[in-house]
C-alpha cells in the first residue's frame, strides 16, 4: 500500500459481509465509505499522497474525534449501514459498552430506533444497528448552565 511505504498514518474502515458463493459462504469486506481513505498528513506529505495512482484530492480535515469514534464502531463489529446525511436530531452519548463515549444521534423510523453517526465534513453518515436491550445505554450529553 502506497501510505505505508510514505510511513503516513492511514484507516480505511472496512466492514465484513457474508455472501452466499457456489463454494459455500464467504466473508468479504468492502469499504464503509466507498473511495475515501482517512490519513494523517502535514502540508508536505499531501503532495507526496497526491501523486499516488488514483488519488483524486484531499477532502477535508475530520475532527480527530469523528476519526476516533469512526474507529470504535469499526472494531466494535458494529452492524452498520449507509444512512442519508444528517445533522438534525437529539445527539446521544453511548455511555456503556464498547462504543462508550461515541456520539450519534437518535432516529425513531416505523418504531425501530436507530443511531444514526454523522461525519459532518464529508456529509456522509452510517445508522449503527445497536440492540439497546444488550445494555448499552445513551443518554444526552449534559448542557452546562451559564
Amino acid at each position: 500500500f502506497y501510505l505505508d511505504r510514505l510511513c503516513i498514518e492511514h484507516f480505511l474502515p472496512l466492514q465484513r459481509f457474508s455472501r452466499q458463493s457456489i463454494r459455500g459462504i464467504r466473508s468479504i469486506e468492502l469499504p464503509l465509505f466507498p473511495g475515501v481513505v482517512f490519513c494523517n498528513c502535514d502540508a508536505q506529505m499531501r503532495r507526496s499522497v497526491m501523486t499516488i495512482p488514483g488519488v483524486l484530492a484531499f477532502i477535508n480535515v475530520i475532527a480527530e474525534q469523528d476519526i476516533a469514534d469512526l474507529r470504535r464502531i469499526v472494531e466494535a463489529g458494529c452492524p452498520v449501514q449507509s444512512w442519508p446525511y444528517t445533522s438534525q436530531g437529539a445527539t446521544m452519548t453511548i455511555e456503556k459498552g464498547p462504543l462508550r463515549g461515541v456520539k450519534c444521534i437518535r432516529h425513531t423510523a416505523s418504531g425501530t430506533p436507530r443511531f444514526i453517526f454523522s461525519i459532518h465534513m464529508l456529509h456522509r453518515s452510517l445508522a449503527l444497528k445497536i440492540n439497546h436491550v444488550s445494555g448499552i445505554p445513551y443518554t444526552r450529553p449534559r448542557s452546562k448552565a451559564g
